[in-house]
Parts: C-alpha cells; structure tokens; sequence
C-alpha cells in the first residue's frame, strides 16, 4: 500500500470516529492539522462555550482555513499558526446534523491581530436559527 492510500485510510477512520454516529455530518473525514505553534504568527484556538459537541469545525481569521475536528463542550483546542488573522474570522461547524456558519464577507478597514496567542470562543446563541457568537481575546 503506497502512503497517499493509507493517509486517505487515516482520514476516513478519523472520520467516522470523531463525533457519535448519530451524528451524520461527522461522517466525512475532516483534515485536522497536527498541533503546532510558531512565535513568528498568530497562533489561535477555539474554545467551545456553548452546550453542544462540535463536530468538523474550519475556521479562517485570514489567511486561510484550518480544520480544527470536533470540540466537545467546554473543551479546548491546540493553537494553530496563521501568517495574517483577525479577530472576527469565518467559521463553519456542525452540531449533530445542522451546519452552522459564520462567514466574514470581507475585512476592509479591518486591524489584523498581532503575533502572539489567541482564544476563539463559540457559543451557540440561537440554535434553531443557526446562530452563533464569536470573541476573540488574548492569551
């Protein structure tokens, strides 16, 4: 077996064994990056604050879109590195099989975050109505 067959393995069973199996949209294989952090960026993590599991969460702040996997409740991701990031990003995230997604159309007259370490956190306001809500602080 050559490596790209068995990483696409890895990442259909990674898949299938992230959330519950109830949980339809977690499914599909995610591709979380390896925990890293680099002083030279911005490092962000997401922390979940709402009363649900997270399943496949992808969040862009900027530069471009990290697959963070499933949070479960009040848990807390490693940091992952950005070169250019900002306090609202675009975020996307299943709970059980509703899509939830915060899209950041552009960041025009946006201040980019400086480099060093930061917390996303994301709660979930409205749930029928697919609502969330983000705050970025510093570490």
């Amino acid at each position: 077996m050559n490596k790209a067959a068995a990483y696409i393995i890895v990442f259909v069973l990674a898949g299938l064994f992230s959330c519950r199996n109830k949980d339809k949209a977690c499914i599909e294989p995610a591709m979380v990056v390896p925990c890293k952090e680099d002083p030279a960026m911005t490092n962000i993590r997401i922390r979940n604050v709402s009363d649900y599991n997270f399943c496949n969460v992808m969040m862009n702040p900027g530069s471009y879109t990290a697959y963070y996997g499933p949070i479960k409740k009040n848990d807390i991701t490693c940091y992952q590195p950005f070169s250019e990031a900002y306090a609202l990003p675009s975020i996307t995230l299943f709970i059980n099989e509703k899509k939830f997604i915060l899209q950041v159309i552009d960041y025009v007259g946006a201040i980019p975050l400086d480099k060093g370490k930061y917390t996303v956190s994301v709660n979930v306001t409205n749930f029928d109505k697919g609502e969330l809500q983000l705050q970025t602080t510093p570490d």
